[in-house]
């Protein structure tokens, strides 16, 4: 929570047979990983972490996570792809 930059991002997962979303959140040295149903703001909120975090988030251009932090930085890396 304390940390200046924070990457996210989410990955879907088949949990029973069943798609989830993997949560991921780091700052290089740590990382908070929670699974969710959808993905959504809903999901997002009801985890609250992201709505308190007041720093910037690094993240591909899911439109969602402008919601979240002080600024915003997009990674591009998948134009590499």
């Amino acid at each position: 929570m304390n940390s200046l930059v924070l990457n996210v991002d989410e990955s879907p997962v088949i949990l029973n047979g069943e798609k989830y979303y993997l949560q991921n959140i780091s700052d290089g040295l740590h990382t908070l990983q929670y699974i969710t149903k959808h993905r959504s703001i809903d999901d997002i909120d009801e985890f609250g972490f992201l709505k308190e975090y007041k720093g910037i988030l690094v993240y591909d251009h899911y439109k969602m996570y402008y919601n979240y932090g002080m600024d915003n930085v997009e990674c591009n890396v998948y134009v590499l792809r």
